[in-house]
């Protein structure tokens, strides 16, 4: 029995250590790495490289202050609130000057505030848009405020006003103009690493509301009317910028930009007002 046993446990041992089984133990490690091996050279080979924001648009806060003005023209500086058509008396004009030419008015506050959507067309050109609310401002010098309802007549139209201003006195009245504006700009560097760009382009405004003046010629006097107004209005701006910090967890631009409004708005049978701006700006992006 003894012997029996001794037999037994040798064969048992003899068979564990099997070359048949550890050749075919080997055999699956083998195929295991070889496939993981594989596995992971084609994924490197198929992994293409993402450009960052190669496809996305960058977005972030712009903000602008500054003058602002009007002017009947861009290339000449001719008085504005002098409309030769415009005509009608009010209740009391004894304190009114009958064909007062006009006057300049001074310059007075502009800025904007929005979102600007930007999208790389190559390393010196940008795509440049956004909506912004855009003030602007002057004021001039009238007479006392006459609260009492008077007509006047521009070219056979009638406007009725609630009251109006005479025209001599030293009262400070500020014309204020409130838009909403899309900007559909470009931008180009001077160069593919270079932080200093230029920028150029149109944008479109709509008038929200305002108080500006008019005047009627004839009688002498200011007055303000929701009629009078051009709503829509195309404006042209330049100007330039710089990038700076653009490697730092706040990066931002800064500049300067130039706007006309290319129409008048003040509608020509009662005026003509072109609305200009001369402001700097910070642009400051929440994805860059």
């Amino acid at each position: 029995d003894d012997k029996t046993a001794l037999v037994v446990k040798s064969e048992t041992g003899i068979g564990a250590k099997d070359p048949l089984v550890e050749e075919a133990g080997k055999t699956r490690i083998d195929s295991i790495e070889l496939i993981k091996k594989e596995t992971t050279v084609e994924t490197a080979a198929n992994k293409t490289p993402i450009k960052k924001n190669a496809s996305n648009w960058q977005y972030g806060i712009v903000l602008g202050a500054g003058i602002s003005n009007t002017k009947t023209g861009l290339s000449n500086n001719d008085v504005v609130l002098s409309s030769p058509i415009g005509s009608g008396i009010p209740p009391d004009s004894s304190f009114l000057s009958t064909g007062y030419a006009g006057q300049h008015p001074d310059a007075g506050l502009a800025f904007n505030g929005g979102i600007y959507l930007q999208k790389e067309i190559n390393s010196r050109w940008k795509f440049y848009t956004g909506l912004n609310y855009l003030y602007q401002s002057n004021s001039l010098k009238v007479g006392s405020k006459v609260d009492s309802v008077a007509n006047f007549n521009f070219n056979n139209s009638i406007l009725s006003a609630d009251s109006y201003y005479g025209t001599a006195g030293s009262t400070q009245y500020k014309n204020k103009f409130h838009f909403i504006e899309l900007p559909v700009l470009f931008q180009w560097k001077l160069s593919g690493k270079s932080p200093f760009y230029v920028e150029a382009g149109p944008s479109f405004g709509y008038l929200i509301s305002s108080n500006a003046l008019v005047k009627a010629n004839q009688s002498g006097a200011y007055f303000t009317d929701a009629d009078i107004f051009n709503k829509l209005l195309i404006n042209i701006n330049a100007g330039a910028g710089m990038q700076l910090a653009q490697k730092t967890k706040f990066p931002f631009s800064i500049g300067y930009q130039f706007k006309y409004g290319v129409g008048s708005v003040i509608k020509t049978d009662y005026d003509k007002q072109h609305v200009w701006s001369s402001q700097l700006f910070l642009k400051i992006p929440l994805k860059n």
